[in-house]
């Protein structure tokens, strides 16, 4: 009898001690679950983050260009205006027209600037951007840039002569 109780004990012992590791090893998964669903949340909420400002960026961008678009087809619209009086040969007339072709040029290149990689395109778009507006100097200091780039990738690298 005593043997018998003995091994109910230990098999209650031991049912107690699986039970209790099983549990243990739940808590252990659930937290892990937990931990897991944790970083994903805060990388989902960064990702929002960068999306969010992602998106103001590009509206920003599109709100931009659509006024310059505006600019431009008013610029258009004043200048198609003016040349119908341009038989008056009106100087100041003569004159608006010479501001709104320059203002036009130089919207043109400003945008053909974002367009362009190579250093001598940009060195002749900076040159000319530069006589069109003198007063800038961001455009006389990347003429002058570009134009010592072009320079330097156009200059074929000479290898020293050995005798």
């Amino acid at each position: 009898r005593e043997r018998l109780a003995l091994a109910l004990i230990v098999l209650v012992a031991v049912v107690l001690v699986a039970y209790a590791s099983g549990y243990h090893q739940d808590q252990l998964d659930r937290q892990q679950l937990q931990a897991e669903i944790n970083d994903r949340d805060r990388q989902a909420k960064d990702l929002q983050v960068r999306i969010a400002k992602e998106l103001e960026s590009v509206r920003d961008m599109l709100a931009e260009r659509t006024v310059r678009n505006i600019e431009r087809d008013k610029l258009t619209d004043a200048r198609a205006e003016l040349v119908r009086f341009a038989a008056l040969k009106d100087p100041k007339i003569v004159q608006m027209l010479g501001l709104i072709d320059k203002e036009l040029e130089i919207r043109d290149l400003v945008a053909k600037s974002f367009e362009q990689t190579a250093p001598d395109q940009l060195a002749t778009t900076y040159t000319r951007l530069a006589e069109l507006a003198p007063e800038t100097a961001e455009y006389r200091d990347n003429a002058a840039r570009y134009q010592a780039l072009a320079k330097a990738q156009s200059a074929p690298a000479q290898a020293p002569v050995q005798k």
